[in-house]
Parts: structure tokens; sequence; C-alpha cells
């Protein structure tokens, strides 16, 4: 990206526009800011039925005494957990966040 500054003495309006996006850029992706919430919210709900899903394969690798489909149930739910964490932590801090999480 080419930055171009204007010539001095610079005014402060010219400052803000150096450090910030013209308004037309800001408009193009206030589109997907707005819906991220909204996104979020439901692979957030996709990903707690995935973790049901994977609590019973690891219960029943437990049955099975099968280790390495226990443990590879385990990496998978660690994975998801941090997924999961990484949602609700965009949640808390998105402005449009529903109320209703």
């Amino acid at each position: 990206m080419q930055v171009s500054f204007p010539s001095s003495p610079h005014s402060y309006l010219e400052k803000l526009g150096i450090v910030f996006e013209d308004a037309d850029a800001i408009r193009e992706h206030l589109d997907c800011w707005l819906n991220a919430p909204y996104a979020a919210y439901v692979e957030l709900l996709a990903l707690f039925d995935l973790a049901l899903y994977l609590a019973r394969d690891r219960l029943d690798a437990a049955v099975r005494g099968d280790v390495i489909e226990f443990r590879e149930v385990v990496r998978r739910q660690f994975q998801l957990e941090a997924r999961i964490q990484w949602l609700e932590f965009l949640r808390s801090c998105h402005p449009n966040s529903p109320m209703v999480w």
C-alpha cells in the first residue's frame, strides 16, 4: 500500500487522514463488521453440538480401551475448546454483540 504524505504544514485533519483509512474503504468493511457477531454466534452453536459428539466419542474410546482414538479425540476437543474460547472473547468485546449470548 502506497502512503503519500501531504506537504507541510500538516493540519490536524490531514494527520488523521494519514492514520485512518478513507471513508469509502471503511464503508466497504462495515457490513462484514456488523454481521460478524451473528456469524460467530451461529458457529458457536455448531461448536457446542460438536463438543457433545466428541465427548461421546471420547467415552466410547475409553470404554473400548482404544488409547490411540482416545488421544485423537482429546486433541480435537482441545482444538475445539480453543476455538470456542476465541469466539467467546470476540463476543465479549464486539460492540454489536447480541445480548442473548
